[in-house]
Parts: structure tokens; C-alpha cells; sequence
């Protein structure tokens, strides 16, 4: 009934757009890698960095690779899954550097136990949004659940 996306702004005749906000995705370590001091992490950088990954068809990990494509750099991807946290788990305990959404790490920079490295190489028009069914009958709980949904991203910047 509902949908939670990240990635490019969806559009289907059968859903209609609860609330959606811009996405920022970043490039996670620990603060002990090796690049943790670095005023400037560089694509080329990528080429030797053990780097954690979505899986295929994932639009943020698209556009990661697409940018450093265009910079002649493929990187040295050492996981690919489908679990945000995983990637998390990866980059704490410095396996690689973790390409995700800033929304999906912010319990663990307040924490310290992830830092945000400054690569700014790859940037889209990424959104989050919740989708439903436009056609199906809106009960009370998926009521519920959608005024939460606009009330919390009625904070963040919209698109």
C-alpha cells in the first residue's frame, strides 16, 4: 500500500505522492581511515579505496559509479548488498568507505562513529518520497501513517 523510494523522482498513474524531500548522499568511513583528515577525497582516490556498495539498479549507487566512470576511475568495490545497515556496519569497523543517503547515517555521526568524507564528485536529483495507491481505500492506520510521513518531512527541504 506504501512505498518509501529514494532516487529520482517517481511518476506512475497509480500512485500518488504523500511527501516527498531532496536527498543528499555522501561518501561514510570511519574516523580512523586513512582519509579522515583529508580536506579533499578525489575520484581517483576510489581506484585503491575498498569502496561498499548497494545493489545493482540501487539510483544513488548509479549515480556514484556513473561519476567516477566519467573520471576514467573504476573502483575497487570489495560488498555489494541490499542492507543499509550492513554497509554501516562495514565502514565502522573500517572494511571500506560507504556510499549512502546522509538521512540513513545520522544516528552514527552523532555518535562518532561515522564520519563524512568531503568528495563532492557525484550529485543527482535525489528524493525521497512516500508513494501510495492512489485508487485504494485509505484506512485509519495507513491515515495515520501518511500524516506522520508529511509531518515529518514537512521539515526537510522540499523539491
Amino acid at each position: 500500500d506504501v512505498v518509501m523510494a529514494i532516487g529520482e523522482p517517481e511518476v506512475a498513474r497509480s500512485c500518488r505522492c504523500a511527501a516527498q524531500a531532496k536527498e543528499n548522499v555522501s561518501v561514510y568511513a570511519s574516523p580512523d581511515h586513512r582519509l579522515a583528515g583529508r580536506v579533499r577525497v578525489r575520484a581517483t582516490d576510489f581506484a585503491e579505496l575498498p569502496v561498499l556498495l548497494t545493489g545493482d539498479g540501487c539510483r544513488y549507487r548509479d549515480a556514484f559509479l556513473q561519476a567516477l566512470r566519467t573520471r576514467g576511475v573504476s573502483p575497487y568495490i570489495v560488498m555489494e548488498t541490499d542492507s543499509v545497515q550492513a554497509i554501516k556496519q562495514a565502514a565502522i569497523n573500517n572494511i571500506g568507505v560507504g556510499v549512502l543517503p546522509d538521512i540513513a547515517v545520522d544516528d552514527e555521526l552523532r555518535q562518532d562513529a561515522l564520519i563524512r568524507l568531503p568528495y563532492g564528485g557525484f550529485a543527482g536529483k535525489l528524493v525521497s518520497q512516500i508513494l501510495h495507491h492512489k485508487d485504494k481505500l485509505e484506512r485509519p492506520p495507513l491515515q495515520a501513517f501518511l500524516a506522520l510521513a508529511v509531518a515529518y518531512y514537512d521539515g526537510l527541504p522540499m523539491m
